[in-house]
């Protein structure tokens, strides 16, 4: 699918589908969320498949996802009615972990942003960010797309970059 979007050549992709489960990047990472979890070990396959990115200076990520931390925000409501919260559940359920966790665990220094909505509604809008962060500031950018269904999730990474 982004192997055919305009401007844009897909370099790798990765496609993950399962129960949403939390994954541990080591102590300074703390708290995952499970969907973010899911979507950084489909980046880590696909940064496998492109190779060497340098020091991850100008590698972006988009983030795409109707439901992003959802989970988390829910077991934290949950833990507020008991009158305590985990400060690194907190920071782990902010929809933004979904792009932030990659950026701490792979070290990628790109812009970095997570959509909200259904993938095939706002692909449009990702492409259009995508050439422009491509134009401007990254050499590679990647767009992580999340779904996740009664029983199972979608995670779908591709690496892309601008087509000259």
């Amino acid at each position: 699918m982004w192997a055919d979007t305009p401007g844009l050549v897909a370099l790798a992709h990765s496609e993950v589908r399962g129960p949403a489960v939390g994954a541990r990047f080591g102590p300074s990472v703390g708290y995952t969320d499970p969907a973010a979890g899911m979507v950084a070990g489909a980046v880590r396959t696909v940064l496998s498949d492109v190779g060497d990115l340098g020091d991850g200076e100008g590698v972006g990520v988009l983030t795409i996802s109707a439901t992003a931390t959802s989970a988390s925000l829910t077991a934290l409501a949950s833990d507020a009615g008991r009158g305590r919260l985990s400060p690194s559940r907190v920071a782990g359920a902010a929809p933004g972990s979904m792009a932030g966790l990659l950026c701490m665990v792979f070290g990628l220094r790109g812009p970095s942003l997570v959509i909200t909505g259904a993938p095939g509604d706002v692909r449009p809008v990702a492409a259009v960010l995508a050439r422009s962060w491509l134009a401007e500031c990254c050499h590679v950018v990647l767009v992580c797309e999340h779904e996740a269904g009664r029983e199972e999730h979608a995670v779908r990474v591709t690496a892309v970059e601008r087509s000259c």
